[in-house]
């Protein structure tokens, strides 16, 4: 499975990021209730996919709701993990959160008794171009679970899965540390994907990059933002609901069927 494969104007069956012996199926469209019939040829068309030289051992969907997960269910796959799913509404109106400075160093410690504060450098956030890509998996790499991480064509792929997007990547000085990929569909905002590097992680970074997308969001006239991320990722859901979002009732869930 070199490349994302298109089955059905609704469906995507693309290689899992770093494993080619598991078979990502995406839905194209979020709304969207498969019947068990639409899992079956799913099933066969992502067996149908495999090169030659890989073999197919899983079957593994996309963050799903629950009423798409049902037909899944009914075909044997399993949940491997629940994702919490959060909404922010948007008001042309209201000032979007302000973004800090970052520091650009740890503590460190002076020669006497007492620790000196962190220089402060202005970061600088840049439109995310196609050569930026290597890098942005590589902090995708740092900054997620193995199993869990993105490669370069699939942050590729999910910048262009909405018909509007916005792709940035985050600066302390020359140093990329961090990256955002949004995107909207009608007025509906989807935040998609944002790593920021270990090392930064819980100074801000975080806070630059989602206040950066509620405004572009904002400006493109979204009326509401969506962002999921898992159900024990306490940094992230403080940060989120930080920021204003809340949580919806439902859970997202993600399946796969081994076979």
């Amino acid at each position: 499975m070199e490349e994302a494969v298109h089955t059905t104007s609704r469906v995507d069956i693309r290689p899992w990021p770093h494993d080619p012996t598991v078979a990502h199926l995406v839905l194209l469209d979020v709304g969207m209730v498969p019947t068990v019939s639409d899992v079956d040829t799913w099933i066969d068309r992502a067996v149908e996919a495999a090169p030659n030289d890989h073999s197919i051992r899983t079957i593994r969907t996309g963050a799903l709701f629950p009423a798409a997960a049902e037909a899944f269910v009914q075909r044997d796959f399993v949940p491997i993990d629940r994702l919490i799913l959060l909404e922010r509404r948007l008001d042309p109106t209201e000032s979007m959160p302000q973004v800090p400075r970052l520091a650009s160093s740890p503590w460190q410690r002076g020669s006497g008794s007492t620790g000196t504060a962190p220089s402060q450098r202005a970061f600088r956030l840049r439109r995310m171009r196609a050569r930026d890509l290597d890098t942005a998996a590589d902090i995708d790499i740092d900054a997620f679970e193995t199993g869990w991480q993105n490669d370069a064509a699939s942050l590729d792929e999910i910048r262009r899965a909405t018909p509007t997007a916005h792709a940035r990547v985050l600066l302390n000085g020359r140093e990329p540390i961090g990256f955002a990929l949004t995107g909207k569909a009608g007025s509906t905002g989807y935040l998609q994907r944002f790593a920021v590097r270990s090392a930064w992680q819980g100074r801000g970074a975080g806070r630059v990059l989602v206040g950066d997308a509620l405004r572009w969001l904002s400006r493109r006239g979204a009326t509401n933002a969506l962002v999921n991320t898992g159900i024990d990722n306490d940094r992230a859901l403080r940060l989120y609901e930080s920021l204003g979002f809340t949580r919806r009732h439902e859970h997202l869930v993600v399946l796969e069927r081994r076979r």
